[in-house]
């Protein structure tokens, strides 16, 4: 059975939530001041990264204000967000590419490199005597389709 400290402080919870839903800037600085600091703990214990953590607690906040309204206070404000950075520190790690350190390609890889020869068989063959195009239009005609056609312009 929930104490009284308990209650009150769920009530207490639930009216920030209200006010916050109605766009109260005071409602809204509590809300991250109350969880600011553990959700930041909590991002960069998954990410290793002070920066990330920080981009992953606003992305997190961004996420829970526009969503608000869906939330449904089965479960306290805090488990939300808390789930929420979670989520989202997890799909950074998800899209993370591996990358590697140009100097340490070139090192482990620069006598690996071998100059393969084109296969003779697959070359084009070279043109012998074949004719030449010719335009389909003699010279005369040519000049007379060029001056009908400045003509029409």
């Amino acid at each position: 059975m929930p104490s009284e400290i308990t209650k009150g402080a769920l009530a207490a919870e639930a009216d920030l939530v209200t006010r916050a839903r109605r766009h109260d800037e005071d409602a809204v600085r509590a809300i991250i001041g109350q969880n600011n600091r553990r959700l930041f703990r909590l991002a960069r214990s998954i990410v290793k990264d002070d920066n990330e953590a920080e981009d992953i607690v606003q992305e997190c906040y961004v996420r829970a204000f526009a969503g608000l309204g869906e939330f449904r206070g089965e479960a306290r404000l805090s488990t939300w967000l808390t789930r929420i950075v979670i989520n989202e520190a997890y799909g950074r790690l998800r899209r993370r590419r591996p990358t590697t350190d140009l100097e340490s390609i070139k090192a482990t890889h620069a006598m690996d490199a071998e100059i393969i020869p084109f296969p003779l068989a697959l070359r084009a063959p070279k043109a012998r005597n074949l004719p030449t195009r010719r335009s389909p239009i003699s010279p005369i005609p040519r000049a007379r389709s060029i001056s009908r056609l400045r003509s029409r312009l």
